[in-house]
């Protein structure tokens, strides 16, 4: 979406929630990019908007999508991780975003991540978001586009790291098309059992409001 289509795409919302009101309790969203040296830009959109959430993701880093392929054949998977990794710690301390998107989406069509690399910086990263007090999206389209591994994102090693941290969740089918509305959510509910979360949801207050999240035992 192009920043001059945003004050259009708020007031269409609040004139659907006014229509369909004690009906449907409908929210008004962002998915918005992390971009450095951006982020005064990146403020001023979102403090002109009455927003109830903002989620934050790192789509690019060192000049190229996270989602490239090509890019594997030049760079080497540890600068390019680490420098995603890093930038997503800056994200969260930011104080611009209410939720995460997508973590370890950078590692979908990349080598698998080196697990030395792993032990050191995904402790650092849900060190830096549990501080930060941001939630994270568990996002089910990981299911569709890992092709090396049965994850969401985050994957289940970060995802550990999270929970042992009590950070807060919140799902997230990263939908494109409505047959993809609510992908994956039996399989995400199932492995948060697995990690000892209740699936029922219940409020977390984040910077612009409440959001559901799943509950910690």
């Amino acid at each position: 979406m192009a920043c001059s289509s945003v004050t259009g795409y708020v007031a269409e919302v609040l004139i659907e929630r006014a229509h369909y009101d004690g009906r449907l309790d409908i929210r008004v969203g962002l998915e918005a990019d992390w971009i450095p040296g951006r982020a005064d830009d990146l403020k001023a959109i979102l403090d002109a908007h009455p927003f109830d959430y903002v989620l934050g993701s790192v789509h690019y880093i060192l000049g190229q999508s996270i989602f490239s392929r090509t890019r594997w054949a030049s760079e080497q998977s540890s600068d390019v991780y680490r420098a995603y990794y890093e930038e997503l710690c800056r994200a969260a301390a930011s104080g611009l975003f209410d939720i995460l998107s997508h973590l370890t989406a950078v590692e979908a069509y990349g080598p698998p991540i080196d697990p030395a690399l792993a032990k050191s910086i995904y402790p650092m990263v849900a060190a830096a978001i549990k501080e930060s007090g941001c939630i994270v999206e568990l996002n089910t389209s990981g299911y569709r586009k890992c092709p090396h591994a049965d994850d969401p994102f985050p994957n289940h090693r970060l995802l550990a790291e999270l929970v042992s941290r009590r950070v807060p969740l919140t799902f997230g089918s990263d939908c494109h098309a409505p047959h993809e509305v609510g992908f994956g959510a039996e399989r995400i509910l199932k492995a948060l059992e697995n990690y000892g979360l209740r699936t029922d949801g219940v409020p977390f207050v984040a910077q612009r409001g409440a959001v559901l999240t799943f509950a910690y035992a």
